[in-house]
């Protein structure tokens, strides 16, 4: 099965597989919706940057990455926790890599280094996200953290700055 939620111009396509999404958009919806659509990068940098603080709403439950330069002993680095962003690893070699993906939480108000639920979602710079459940809830929790990223625009622009659209 797959699950499609469409907004304005944008489509998020959910199937149990990321290359069934990608079959259902080149051979079902790419000859049907014109114009054609396309997959837009999430800016994880940016995601990571503002999920780290406080005041945030969400926190960062994971990270994976790649190391920059040479180094050819280490190469990727993936780490979990309830607030990867405060740990002590996280701080000491942020630096060194160029994180490709993310999973994403709501902080709990009452205890601002705590969170409420497990993992709602990973997300990923190629545009594809997963979630381990999915039923109406965090459906709802799902459509309010994409709308965040866009309003921040941690997309790819598909919209000229100064253009709004209400959908």
């Amino acid at each position: 099965p797959a699950l499609c939620a469409r907004s304005g111009s944008k489509l998020i396509v959910l199937t149990p597989r990321k290359d069934l999404t990608k079959y259902v958009l080149r051979s079902t919806l790419s000859k049907r919706v014109f114009p054609n659509l396309r997959q837009v990068q999430i800016h994880i940098p940016s995601i990571v940057e503002a999920f780290q603080h406080s005041d945030s709403e969400y926190v960062i439950t994971s990270l994976h990455g790649h190391m920059r330069g040479s180094e050819t002993a280490l190469r990727t680095m993936s780490i979990w926790g309830s607030n990867v962003t405060t740990s002590s690893l996280y701080e000491d070699y942020k630096g060194l890599f160029d994180f490709t993906s993310c999973g994403v939480a709501k902080r709990d108000p009452s205890n601002m280094s705590v969170v409420e639920e497990r993992e709602l979602v990973r997300l990923s710079s190629d545009g594809s996200l997963s979630m381990q459940t999915f039923n109406r809830n965090r459906a709802a929790e799902l459509s309010l953290i994409i709308a965040h990223i866009i309003e921040n625009r941690w997309v790819d622009n598909w919209v000229p700055i100064g253009e709004t659209h209400n959908d």
